[in-house]
């Protein structure tokens, strides 16, 4: 996962409100990213995406788009819901009986 830019460096007409707490912003990311690769180590995939999901609610009420945030934030989720499907694992499972 790629870290996001320093919302401290980002000009003020990046944000939607005038006055926002830049460092707050910075920290509650920075907790969001370690749970989630806490959640990946974990293997816990359900708790990744609702993360993502928190972590992308967080940044739409403060950040105008676009931000390389949001284009993680999709990325992360794509791969959960990737992860997730039943038919990945299916087509996992036949690859490795086909090269038995």
């Amino acid at each position: 996962m790629r870290c996001p830019k320093d919302y401290k460096k980002l000009p003020g007409s990046a944000f939607k409100y005038k006055r926002v707490d830049r460092q707050k912003l910075n920290r509650d990311v920075e907790i969001m990213k370690k749970e989630i690769k806490g959640n990946v180590l974990q293997g816990n995939l359900e708790k990744m995406y609702e993360t993502y999901l928190s972590w992308s609610e967080l940044v739409d009420q403060l950040v105008y788009p676009p931000h390389q945030d949001f284009i993680n934030i999709r990325k992360g989720i794509r791969n959960c819901m990737f992860q997730l499907s039943p038919n990945k694992s299916r087509a996992r499972e036949s690859k490795e009986e086909d090269e038995r």
